[in-house]
């Protein structure tokens, strides 16, 4: 039985403890030990925390963006190096371990990075990491981490609902040993008393929900009309909607919107003091083109783009050899810098992104077209924010933004201690239904909802590393589990992936992992990796050309961009056997009723990436590749290393010719070569 007690409900301050035997409660009162330097007074949800951190007790931060949920994070970090103990920070994206790596790097000196394909400083005291990093921790190192780690940080606690990840975030916590005290940095969550309930539940140990009531900076919604130019208001914070606003505002905007549109619309937020501003763009390619349009604006005074001009140029001159390709990048976003306007997306590389990161903070940049990047973690708040669309794509199909994200994105207007308000301006470049734009304004929040997406890699990594019966156990305990939900459905679809990767050959009828098992956990980063290890346990590469395998994998990676289709250069004999691979998995999942009897098999190969990665592995610099395949730098950045990544982990593997390990090898090698000799494409 779980127990709770509301100890604070007041000043913008929320705090309930929640408990599973009377005996384990105690209040806690005082001021916390230790100020952590701080010129400022803290608000009373970030003392309540530290005060809970002082008394060695999991946290629960449900607190609103921008209202300080870090201070609670440096914190408990600043506690665990005073008693000596480790302390894991996780975060659910590279981009923001990277961030927190650099942040806590600078204030604390001891500090390493885990990110799957980069590692620094593994044995500090001071570990960022990925999810899945720390999902592969907890299963090979318990002891050690029951023994030396005091807290782990979980940061964006709330991609726990995530449909593609949640589920590696909720065994994480499942398998975490009890000893180690739990920080969950969240958006606010309505459901908090069920989570908090089943942590408790499941750990045994008391758990303190804290959080704020309301935003600290208000928010106003407006909507731009592409016809009359106006800028309507049509909700305040958390208010209703104004229908008959919303209504009008509509009807006033019929006709496409452009440059001029644009224009009018970033002139008129400059003269009202609402800039910065952050665009979110459904798009990578839409960021770069709208920043094209208003390319001839400028949005800084005289001084300021003096000092921006310095900034591009100090970063320029750093464009030694081993730096020549970030500098390029620069340099090509150049012009649009100098007016106080930038881009910011995942196909940017890092040194670029940080680039443009500090100079939005510091107040080079004014307008940033960005996609939802900067809504995830990354310390970039902005006076107002844009959206020119309320669709995405996820990587399987376009859609509307969940009420969560949208939240979360527009919570970036509104920078504390510089703005009275945040502005919310929807100015869409898409027709839209008025009842999705009043679900998406209206003001209560989703329930924080858990996945139960068990794939073919999750059973096959538990046959590995523990057993089925383990996976069974851990389904159990989850939040899912808990929630009522019911797992039947779940196990009778495992029981189908079960019977499949048994009949197939990739695990024994005593559920052990086999050769062809073991090959496709090594590709389980790549989304074909059960295609992947048919493929290389058959020998069909067995006598391959290095040029035909660089060719296949690159068939085989991820598309995350529009590009050219190398039609006219692929090996049709390659194409064939890869489509042949990928189509039998196809249909052992719809001999095993896995997928629709009715469904239609579509080929995932990949033709972008084919002459470029080819060109590369050649010696040919990524800027000319780039120029000619219309490719960003960054892109092809990554698929260099993920190329190089799957080849390693593949080359360690078993049940494959050894000519073919050793091709990976050295494909792999020459590879890394090329990261090596540019500084710029380094932790990425």
């Amino acid at each position: 039985m779980v127990f709770s007690k509301v100890l604070v409900n007041e000043n913008n301050c929320y705090h309930e403890v929640f408990y599973n035997s009377p005996n384990r409660f105690k209040d806690i009162k005082g001021q916390p030990l230790h100020n952590l330097g701080l010129r400022y007074e803290l608000d009373p949800f970030q003392r309540r925390a530290h005060l809970a951190v002082d008394n060695n007790e999991s946290v629960l931060i449900t607190a609103h963006t921008s209202a300080g949920k870090t201070v609670v994070a440096d914190y408990v970090i600043a506690m665990c190096l005073r008693k000596k103990m480790r302390c894991f920070y996780t975060t659910p994206i590279k981009a923001l371990s990277n961030q927190k790596y650099n942040e806590f790097k600078e204030k604390y000196g001891d500090v390493g990075l885990l990110t799957g394909d980069v590692t620094i400083s593994p044995n500090s005291s001071v570990l960022v990491m990925t999810a899945e990093v720390l999902r592969e921790m907890v299963f090979q190192k318990k002891e050690s981490l029951k023994n030396e780690t005091a807290y782990v940080i979980v940061d964006e606690g709330h991609f726990i609902g995530n449909k593609e990840r949640g589920f590696v975030w909720e065994e994480t916590i499942i398998k975490m040993p009890r000893e180690v005290r739990m920080c969950i940095l969240s958006a606010t969550l309505p459901n908090f008393s069920q989570i908090a309930m089943w942590l408790v539940e499941l750990k045994g140990i008391p758990l303190h929900v804290i959080g704020t009531t309301e935003r600290p900076i208000p928010l106003e919604y407006c909507f731009h009309c592409s016809d009359t130019q106006r800028v309507v208001h049509i909700k305040m914070a958390d208010g209703p909607v104004n229908k008959n606003a919303l209504k009008t505002a509509m009807s006033e905007s019929k006709k496409n919107r452009g440059k001029k549109e644009l224009q009018n619309l970033l002139h008129d937020m400059e003269a009202k003091g609402r800039l910065p501003v952050i665009i979110y763009c459904p798009s990578r390619k839409t960021c770069d083109s709208m920043s094209q349009l208003i390319a001839s604006s400028t949005f800084l005074d005289e001084t300021e783009e003096k000092l921006m001009k310095e900034a591009v140029e100090i970063a320029l001159s750093l464009g030694d050899e081993k730096l020549k390709t970030a500098m390029s990048e620069i340099n090509d976003y150049k012009e649009r810098l100098l007016r106080g306007i930038a881009v910011h997306h995942s196909s940017l590389m890092k040194f670029t992104k940080e680039f443009i990161e500090e100079c939005f903070v510091s107040g080079g940049i004014k307008v940033i077209f960005s996609t939802e990047t900067l809504a995830i973690g990354l310390n970039m708040p902005a006076t107002s924010v844009i959206f020119t669309s309320i669709e995405k794509f996820d990587g399987e199909r376009k859609r509307r933004y969940e009420k969560s994200e949208f939240i979360q994105m527009a919570g970036r207007a509104g920078r504390r201690g510089l703005d009275s308000q945040g502005t919310v301006v929807l100015s869409l470049t898409e027709t839209v239904n008025e009842k999705h734009l009043l679900d998406l304004l209206s003001p209560t929040s989703e329930d924080l909802k858990c996945q139960m997406n068990i794939s073919y890699k999750e059973i096959l990594f538990y046959a590995k590393t523990s057993s089925l019966q383990d996976l069974q156990e851990t389904m159990n305990l989850s939040f899912w589990n808990f929630s009522k939900r019911g797992l039947e459905n779940i196990f009778a679809m495992c029981n189908k992936k079960l019977e499949l990767l048994k009949n197939e050959g990739f695990l024994t009828n005593d559920n052990k992992i086999t050769a062809k098992g073991s090959i496709a956990l090594s590709a389980r980063f790549n989304p074909n990796y059960l295609a992947i290890g048919e493929l290389l346990s058959s020998n069909a590469m067995s006598l391959m050309q290095y040029s035909g395998i660089i060719e296949i994998f690159s068939m085989l990676q991820k598309s995350d961009e529009a590009g050219n289709e190398d039609t006219k250069s692929v090996d049709s004999t390659h194409r064939k056997l890869v489509e042949t691979q990928c189509e039998k998995i196809f249909n052992y999942e719809k001999k095993y009723g896995i997928v629709r009897p009715e469904a239609v098999f579509s080929s995932p190969v990949v033709l972008n990436y084919i002459t470029a990665m080819r060109d590369i592995y050649r010696g040919k610099p990524i800027p000319e590749v780039s120029e000619v395949k219309y490719m960003y730098k960054g892109s092809l950045i990554k698929k260099v290393r993920e190329l190089r990544l799957l080849l390693e982990s593949l080359s360690k593997s078993y049940g494959f010719s050894n000519y073919t390990k050793e091709a990976f090898r050295t494909i792999a090698k020459t590879l890394k070569n090329v990261e090596k000799n540019d500084i710029s494409m380094l932790e990425l």
